[in-house]
């Protein structure tokens, strides 16, 4: 009775480790100086880095989305409801670019495909 109790918390343990990222925690934002491309990746249902901070001021930003997931994806510049830009959507295993006009402030970055932002395909972009 005794090892199989053991046993059970043990697996109990080992599992309770195993579950999903904590979405809520806030991430460190990747700081890209002015002038250089912001390179995100595209998974399911995530885009690494999730948070960015773009040195400069207003200018014109410049993104690479890499898909590795096995999906099609996009990423998508918003400032509350209005779309401002960004790649179209794609097949995985393949990259595009695009070029958004940014003025200081904060920004969301969205996969636009349907259900993927409602997934988790979502992140934060600070123009200072």
């Amino acid at each position: 009775m005794r090892t199989a109790l053991t046993v059970g918390l043990a697996t109990v343990w080992v599992f309770a480790g195993c579950g999903g990222e904590d979405d809520s925690a806030p991430e460190q934002p990747v700081k890209v100086p002015v002038g250089h491309t912001v390179e995100v990746t595209a998974t399911e249902y995530r885009f690494e880095p999730r948070a960015i901070e773009l040195a400069g001021g207003a200018q014109t930003a410049r993104f690479k989305l890499e898909n590795d997931g096995a999906l099609a994806h996009d990423l998508r510049v918003r400032r509350g409801a209005d779309d401002l830009g960004g790649t179209p959507i794609f097949a995985s295993g393949r990259s595009a670019g695009a070029r958004v006009k940014l003025t200081p402030g904060s920004y969301e970055i969205v996969c636009s495909v349907p259900g993927h932002e409602e997934q988790g395909m979502r992140g934060t972009l600070i123009v200072r």
